[in-house]
């Protein structure tokens, strides 16, 4: 009696193991895509030349793994160092915005690795190379000038590079400009300069507009005492004398010879 109730134990503990290892096997053949993704398969050693997109994929179980990777638009931070036209040394902080070509997954995959090995082995040193080259082509002063038109070098370039490579370059941007301590100081003074040089020309020129108003002052005053000269002839100074006369005739009169006003009046 004892042995034919093991026997059904025993069967229940095996059924229950198989349906447990379907169940785990079943788990694993899944693989979910998250949206953004993309998968590439690997099935011993081989990569499979089909992408794996967005959804449930069944796979074999510890035969095929599944690497996934974005493509949405990711950022990399790139620090490179370059010499200027004129010999000077320049650090730059360049943000890098790009994408994965879905199409290109599984030949990235096979040729560079994830995502880490895309940003150390391609993305870093085509950004440090195109820096350099576009930095060649301007002097210091320039970078900080034309610090548009520098930008727009290096993603025109790094575009180009990284588009074969199934990297899409969408924008970067140039966080920082560091030059030696030598340059910023040698800028700082040029400014300087230049700002003392523009006070003086300032004051020159105040100095030389308050020479020229104060000539065109005299000018107008003796040409006013010019005229007045001109138009003052006897008869205009006897009118004048006539015209602040009180009516009062003076105290004291010369017999020596009498006023002008006088005169024209007897007359």
């Amino acid at each position: 009696m004892a042995q034919q109730q093991q026997v059904p134990d025993i069967r229940k503990l095996a059924l229950g193991a198989v349906a447990g290892l379907i169940v785990v096997l079943s788990y694993l053949s899944v693989v979910i895509i998250e949206g953004g993704n993309r998968g590439v398969l690997v099935r011993l050693g081989t990569i499979n030349e089909k992408v794996l997109g967005e959804g449930i994929h069944m796979v074999t179980p510890f035969v095929s793994q599944v690497h996934e990777m974005s493509i949405r638009i990711q950022k990399a931070d790139v620090r490179g160092l370059a010499g200027t036209k004129d010999l000077q040394q320049v650090a730059l902080d360049v943000v890098v915005n790009y994408y994965i070509d879905p199409e290109s997954i599984v030949r990235i995959y096979r040729e560079v690795g994830d995502e880490a090995a895309i940003i150390a082995r391609i993305l870093t040193p085509a950004s440090q190379e195109m820096v350099k080259a576009a930095c060649a082509e301007k002097t210091a002063e320039e970078l900080l000038i034309l610090r548009t038109d520098l930008r727009e070098s290096i993603l025109k370039t790094l575009t180009e590079r990284l588009k074969v490579r199934g990297i899409i370059v969408t924008d970067i941007s140039i966080a920082n400009l560091d030059f030696s301590d030598e340059f910023d100081r040698a800028i700082e003074q040029k400014q300087i300069a230049q700002q003392q040089a523009q006070q003086a020309r300032f004051l020159a020129e105040r100095a030389e507009n308050e020479a020229a108003a104060e000539i065109a002052k005299a000018r107008g005053q003796a040409e006013a005492q010019r005229l007045l000269i001109q138009t003052l002839t006897p008869a205009v100074l006897q009118k004048m004398a006539i015209e602040k006369w009180d009516g009062k005739m003076p105290q004291v009169v010369s017999d020596a010879k009498a006023l002008p006003f006088l005169q024209s009046v007897n007359r």
